[in-house]
């Protein structure tokens, strides 16, 4: 997690760099064997937390959802989001071990992080069966989330794909559920979120760097997709991480904040 220095971070996934903005808050969730290389692009410090989860703490955690009749569909991890659930509890376990928490407190702490992040779908639950997801979808997947800041047409993701434009979308929707237009609008709809709860930019701005030529075709979208304006959604998560924060500092001695 980024604790201070908003910078850009390049992932070496499946032979290419895959880009992504990476503002204080930011979160990112690798498995050992899928990340080859790092690389960050600053002009100020950075300042990082890194937190190992040992995979049988995350084949238990997967183990007891399952018992208790809880399954998560697994997706591919995002290389960078936000969970201020996350970040609460990640800030509260760096303080409590500089104050000299016990190791019990650490493992009982990542227990529950490997919980909720199987719940949110952030890892892959161990032992389990996992559909090979189409490499022609992932590409064009990839795509979108490299460059959904331009205005990518059915034509060119379906390019991408190799594929027709009526196969390319039927088959993306197979894979996805969604069309190609609603998960480009999704993940820009993320990506404005994101930016919303973790920097001060304004609005217009947010709404050019996720790919809205006029900030008024982004504000009725955002609101659509949220539920409410972008202004107050600031104002939502402004105040719910001031909450959690506040949680942190003065009672992270208990347990990990319960959902």
């Amino acid at each position: 997690m980024v604790l201070r220095g908003a910078h850009a971070t390049d992932v070496w996934m499946d032979g290419q760099w895959c880009r992504t903005d990476a503002p204080v808050g930011a979160i990112a969730v690798t498995a050992a064997s899928d990340v080859d290389a790092l690389r960050w692009r600053s002009d100020v410090p950075i300042e990082t937390v890194h937190l190992f989860i040992p995979a049988d703490t995350i084949a238990i955690a997967a183990s007891q959802l399952q018992a208790a009749g809880t399954r998560s569909h697994t997706t591919a991890p995002l290389v960078s989001f936000a969970d201020s659930a996350v970040s609460s509890v990640l800030i509260g376990l760096l303080q409590a071990a500089q104050q000299g928490a016990p190791d019990l407190y650490a493992s009982n702490t990542v227990h529950w992080l490997a919980m909720h992040l199987l719940l949110t779908q952030r890892l892959e639950q161990t032992g389990e069966p996992v559909r090979t997801p189409d490499p022609r979808i992932e590409r064009a997947i990839a795509c979108i989330h490299q460059r959904y800041v331009e205005p990518l047409s059915l034509a060119q993701l379906a390019a991408v794909a190799c594929l027709s434009r009526f196969h390319f979308a039927r088959l993306f929707r197979l894979e996805t559920g969604m069309s190609p237009h609603a998960y480009l609008l999704a993940h820009r709809m993320q990506a404005a979120k994101d930016l919303l709860a973790a920097t001060d930019v304004p609005i217009a701005q947010i709404a050019r760097r996720t790919g809205f030529v006029r900030a008024a075709q982004f504000a009725v979208a955002f609101r659509s997709a949220a539920g409410l304006t972008a202004t107050e959604f600031r104002q939502r998560s402004n105040a719910d991480q001031a909450e959690l924060r506040d949680r942190g500092v003065h009672s992270n001695a208990g347990k990990p904040p319960q959902r």
